[in-house]
């Protein structure tokens, strides 16, 4: 009977430590959500409200919605559809992706949401100088010495 008990005992100690193990894995992993959550009001609340300021939102589900935020909440934003006038209500969590478009001097669309972009120009942009640099440096023979 003693053994029945301790054995009862041990594993339901394994259990309790187990089920606390688990608890524990998916805490990090809402706070990861709601940091993410959080970075993406920050983007849409700096994107600003009415046409003009358009946005292309990829969801987790890897939806787009595109269009102009028309309503900004605490809670959840609304993407207006210029052309059709459709609205959609998205929830930040839903989220994964926002790019931000600036419409600047008749519908010249710059996008200001990857700045990699910029620094991908701006290297290809240094190798083709460098290259070329380099090229006529040994084209010319002035690199010998």
């Amino acid at each position: 009977m003693l053994k029945k008990l301790l054995s009862t005992l041990i594993v339901g100690c394994f259990c309790l430590n187990a089920s606390a193990a688990m608890a524990q894995s998916t805490e990090p992993q809402k706070t990861k959500q709601t940091k993410h959550a959080q970075k993406m009001k920050r983007i849409i609340f700096k994107s600003g409200v009415g046409p003009g300021n358009d946005v292309e939102v990829t969801l987790r589900d890897k939806r787009k919605v595109k269009g102009y935020v028309s309503e900004i909440t605490d809670d959840y934003f609304v993407v207006m559809e210029p052309k059709s006038g459709a609205s959609t209500l998205l929830d930040y969590e839903q989220v994964q992706k926002v790019r931000l478009w600036l419409v600047v001097k008749n519908q010249v669309r710059r996008d200001f949401g990857s700045p990699g972009r910029f620094i991908k120009t701006v290297g290809i942009g240094l190798g083709i100088t460098f290259g070329a640099i380099a090229l006529i440096c040994v084209a010319s023979k002035g690199c010998v010495n």
